[in-house]
């Protein structure tokens, strides 16, 4: 099955405070955009596509290092996930026609009648097998959009998963939208979403900035499918930290724990002794 893959990666990041854009901050070795485009890397994707915005030139630098295959999509004015991605669908500047746009685009999509993931580019603990299992899993449910969900113990922030009685996707709604009860639902949106191209396209020209930040939402196309009578599955992922965002430099600190640990355990299983830092020093003092 054709996969295509759009990263975005054009938030400025201002709560890491720091003039470095926020995805090319590193950890263990790679920055947090590279980690992103080596889990993208096991789907062997026909095209990656990376909106990039605050800090353009350092991430389209880098990217050419880490990914000299990837095309860098501009977004000038940050209005929205849904704008964002319809920037990287397309490279003309008139939205009233997408298809069009797209088929007459100098780098217009590989096979308008694949799939296409879609996921942020601050998300470094997510791993391939992940990627690999939600798109096994969204191919054998035969739907026209799936969600990449977790069960989070704090999820406040989040968008919520509301499910039908079918267990399909209803809905996501945001956090300032929840009511008491929805705000119960653990159950949350990571960010990640694979869609079937064309109802992507037929979808994204749709959506509207009347909410309370006027901005185009991705998870409205996701409704919009649904309304139209695609079948829209919530995929729960086993680890919720896989999808956790990197956002500050504690989130950063936490992250970079949690990807030591698990270099540190596939050493371990691989016959590898490892002592804990304290450990080593007393060791070395009783010498």
């Amino acid at each position: 099955m054709a996969i295509q893959a759009i990263v975005l990666a054009a938030g400025e990041g201002t709560r890491m405070k720091s003039q470095r854009p926020k995805v090319l901050h590193s950890i263990a070795g790679r920055s947090l955009l590279g980690h992103v485009i080596k889990a993208l890397e096991s789907l062997n994707p026909d095209q990656v596509r990376v909106v990039v915005g605050s800090g353009r030139e350092a991430v389209e630098a880098h990217l050419s290092e880490i990914a000299p295959d990837a095309i860098a999509v501009f977004q000038s004015e940050r209005n929205g996930t849904g704008h964002a991605v319809q920037i990287a669908l397309k490279d003309l500047k008139d939205l009233k026609d997408l298809k069009s746009s797209i088929n007459s685009s100098k780098e217009k999509l590989a096979d308008t009648n694949g799939e296409i993931l879609i996921l942020a580019g601050d998300t470094p603990m997510l791993s391939g097998e992940t990627l690999r299992d939600f798109l096994t899993a969204h191919k054998s449910g035969g739907y026209s959009a799936s969600v990449l969900t977790a069960e989070h113990p704090d999820p406040t922030g989040y968008g919520r998963i509301i499910r039908g009685d079918d267990e399909l996707l209803l809905k996501i709604v945001e956090e300032r939208d929840a009511t008491d009860d929805q705000k119960m639902i653990f159950e949350v949106n990571s960010g990640v979403y694979l869609f079937n191209l064309k109802k992507l396209v037929d979808a994204i020209a749709k959506i509207k900035s009347n909410n309370s930040q006027g901005e185009l939402y991705l998870t409205d196309v996701v409704e919009i499918i649904r309304k139209d009578g695609g079948k829209v599955a919530p995929i729960l992922c086993e680890d919720f930290t896989e999808t956790l965002g990197v956002n500050d430099r504690i989130q950063l600190a936490e992250a970079a724990a949690i990807i030591r640990d698990r270099v540190n355990e596939r050493h371990m299983q691989n016959g590898v002794t490892i002592l804990r830092s304290e450990e080593h020093t007393s060791e070395l003092q009783s010498r």
